[in-house]
């Protein structure tokens, strides 16, 4: 992306605007009546998107690892909340 004065940016605009709200999410998620785990879930599922793009769209490989793992990590994060921790950071 190339910007006003013709150099290349290494981060565009637009991605940085959605870290800010990605991570102040928190901060103003019970206030507009959503849940913390939303932006949680939001955050897993751009990182499975990514790694799947990767994978599927410029290999051309099917990968079933990946839902494999997301799974394993899932049903942990369940064992996790239900059993140590009452919390979404810190399971």
């Amino acid at each position: 992306m190339l910007t006003a004065k013709g150099k290349a940016s290494l981060v565009p605009r637009q991605m940085l605007v959605f870290f800010v709200i990605l991570f102040s999410f928190p901060f103003w998620s019970q206030s507009v009546g959503l849940y913390d785990y939303i932006g949680i879930e939001i955050a897993i599922w751009i990182i499975y998107g990514l790694g799947y793009n990767l994978l599927l769209g410029y290999t051309g490989l099917p990968s079933f690892g990946h839902g494999a793992f997301l799974g394993i990590g899932a049903y942990g994060y369940g064992l996790a909340h239900l059993n140590l921790v009452c919390g979404v950071w810190p399971g």
